[in-house]
């Protein structure tokens, strides 16, 4: 059976601050691709900010149309009734 030498690194403590150290350059190694995700993010965020404000627009523009064609259909179910 081979016996393994334990490295002094192994044996050292890890502090508060080596965690603290190990975490800021892992931070900074992913900061790049934080911010892409989050531009991406932007920009798809928009795109739905867009479509819900075009969406209300059409909905707005249809309740309009469809008062308009009741009102018409009405006046024409007047005109069309015998007797008048």
């Amino acid at each position: 059976m081979k016996r393994v030498k334990k490295s002094k690194g192994l044996l050292e403590h890890v502090t508060k601050l080596d965690l603290s150290e190990a975490f800021d350059r892992y931070d900074e190694k992913n900061k790049g691709y934080r911010d892409q995700i989050l531009t991406g993010i932007d920009g798809v965020m928009k795109e739905l900010e867009t479509m819900r404000e075009e969406n209300a627009a059409g909905t707005s523009l249809i309740r309009r149309l469809t008062d308009r064609v009741d009102d018409h259909e009405t006046r024409f179910t007047k005109l069309e009734s015998p007797g008048q």
